[in-house]
């Protein structure tokens, strides 16, 4: 489970912007959409009000380029995406990376990178200027099943503007392990296309309200392509609280572990003859690492954390997600041969943060 982050030193700019800006005061140039019933109209509502603050993020390094999706949500620049557009689908942010943000009118601007989250797939960056259009945030957690939903993105990098698709919400609370190893979770799943250079770009309902960050369409595990008709955004509720540490200059850092998890499941506890068929298995333990420290063993499975039970990668991702290095909590593990063990561990700081 990746758990490293990179974040900048904070600015003027940043701890003079009111976070309140973000949430609850949309800014004089952003109106809300109102839903009309008439999906059509309501589509094209949502896409006039809120296509001023998608923008196109060019991403350059000595090694790669790329170009994604992002939304401005304070008046003064502050622009949420995807920590991958802005790391390249690497592991960090190349320090000489140039990043150029493009309007949807066609203006430029050079962006810093505010701060980068691999283990949210999360990232904040900023260009200089006033007044700028913004894209309200909304409530995932209102999301209904089957609600009807619009994805905003520079698809495939086509030029001639962003890219409009729509579907539904097929699903909340999904997990799913991105590339990189990040297991990502309370995810908003739908039949809205996402396609490359959607990623950062907005997911929004039918108010214009950004109820997700469009992150990932899944490969199926059999053909190796994508699969069709599905993709995931982040939830903006998740979201909301690291953005709001990274704009304000406090920076996040994710509870660190220091395991190596593999998800348990009933095929592969039958093949290795494990004491049970859910829960994470830990396959490594990092020398003097909060786990080391706790007891825990390598090939034990974690079955509960902090009074959560840990079914899978999503649960632990879950917990990790309600915490700060320098917790302490309680946790229940089988040992190889079945047997349980209770602990308590306190979460440290990624090595690399």
């Amino acid at each position: 489970m990746a758990e490293s982050t990179t974040t900048a030193a904070s600015t003027t700019a940043a701890a003079a912007q009111p976070l309140a800006a973000i949430t609850t005061a949309p800014a004089a140039n952003t109106s809300n959409a109102l839903a009309t019933g008439n999906l059509e109209g309501d589509v094209i509502n949502v896409v006039d009000q809120v296509k001023a603050g998608v923008v196109l993020i060019s991403v350059t390094s000595s090694q790669a380029s790329g170009v994604g999706t992002g939304s401005i949500i304070t008046p003064d620049g502050f622009i949420v995406t995807n920590f991958h557009v802005v790391a390249l689908g690497g592991t960090t942010v190349a320090p000489q990376s140039q990043v150029v943000v493009v309007l949807n009118n066609g203006k430029k601007y050079p962006a810093k990178v505010v701060g980068a989250i691999a283990s949210n797939d999360l990232a904040v960056i900023k260009i200089e200027d006033t007044n700028l259009p913004t894209v309200k945030m909304g409530s995932s957690g209102a999301l209904k099943i089957g609600e009807w939903v619009v994805a905003i993105g520079n698809a495939l990098g086509l030029p001639g503007g962003p890219t409009v698709t729509a579907g539904i919400v097929g699903a909340k609370g999904r997990s799913i392990q991105e590339p990189s190893g990040a297991q990502l979770v309370d995810l908003v799943q739908t039949n809205a296309q996402i396609n490359p250079g959607n990623s950062g770009g907005p997911l929004l309902n039918l108010k214009g309200e950004i109820v997700g960050i469009n992150t990932a369409a899944p490969v199926d595990p059999e053909s190796g392509a994508a699969a069709q008709g599905i993709g995931f955004a982040l939830s903006i509720d998740q979201t909301r609280p690291i953005i709001e540490a990274l704009i304000s200059g406090k920076g996040y850092s994710p509870p660190y572990l220091g395991i190596l998890p593999q998800e348990v499941t009933p095929g592969l506890a039958a093949r290795y003859n494990l004491p049970s068929d859910s829960g994470v298995l830990i396959t490594q333990i990092v020398p003097d690492s909060p786990a080391a420290k706790a007891g825990w063993t390598a090939n034990a499975i974690l079955t509960e954390l902090d009074g959560t039970p840990i079914n899978d990668l999503g649960d632990l991702q879950k917990v990790l997600l309600k915490h700060k290095p320098g917790d302490t909590v309680q946790a229940k593990l089988l040992t190889p041969d079945g047997q349980q063990k209770t602990t308590s561990i306190t979460f440290g700081t990624a090595p690399n943060s």
